[in-house]
């Protein structure tokens, strides 16, 4: 049987490429060409302050988190929900004056199984107006002397049956717009008021 022969591999011949001569013609007649941008001068606007986080935000928030609120307290509606401030907000226990300011006139948390101590930052509250309701909860520690900072403070503070001890501070005698209560009682303080 003869072998079959090896075909010649093919072989490629170059072919000529089209060359591309560059023109320099204009494309449009000048008067069509476009006109150039005139430089701008850069215009200095005052950039906005950023808004600033209302005190109230952060006392409430600190103290949210140090009496229990998280999981402890009974009813904690809209508190810390996001992007939401105490006031505009709707947090439970929080009334406010209505002009969209942050400004908190009354705290009403009675009877919501708050822990730990009364925060002497409240004392910054000075929006405070109508009143401080934290009766009946299971606060302990001590009155703070700055509560008698809130001296706007017109239908009572009341902070009774808690486990609050020692004397009453002499600076809650500077409540002087208070012409409701001052509820105090089924504490272990040890003073009576000044």
């Amino acid at each position: 049987v003869p072998t079959p022969e090896p075909s010649p591999a093919p072989t490629l011949e170059p072919t000529a490429s089209p060359t591309l001569e560059p023109t320099l013609e204009p494309t449009a007649p000048p008067s069509s060409l476009p006109t150039p941008m005139p430089t701008l001068e850069p215009t200095l606007e005052p950039t906005p302050a950023p808004t600033a986080i209302p005190t109230n935000f952060f006392v409430l928030s600190a103290f949210y988190a140090s009496s229990g609120g998280d999981g402890g307290w009974y009813e904690t509606t809209n508190w810390l929900k996001e992007h939401t401030m105490p006031c505009t907000g709707s947090w439970y226990g929080i009334l406010c004056d209505g002009t969209g300011t942050e400004s908190i006139v009354r705290i009403d948390l009675e009877g919501n199984r708050i822990t730990g101590t009364i925060p002497t930052e409240f004392g910054l509250l000075t929006t405070l107006t109508e009143g401080l309701f934290l009766a009946q909860n299971v606060m302990t520690g001590t009155v703070p002397t700055q509560l008698g900072t809130l001296t706007g403070i017109t239908d009572g503070l009341s902070i009774f049956s808690n486990e609050i001890t020692r004397s009453i501070p002499t600076e809650i005698g500077g409540l002087t717009a208070l012409t409701a209560s001052l509820r105090l009682e089924d504490n272990y303080l040890s003073k009576s008021l000044p």
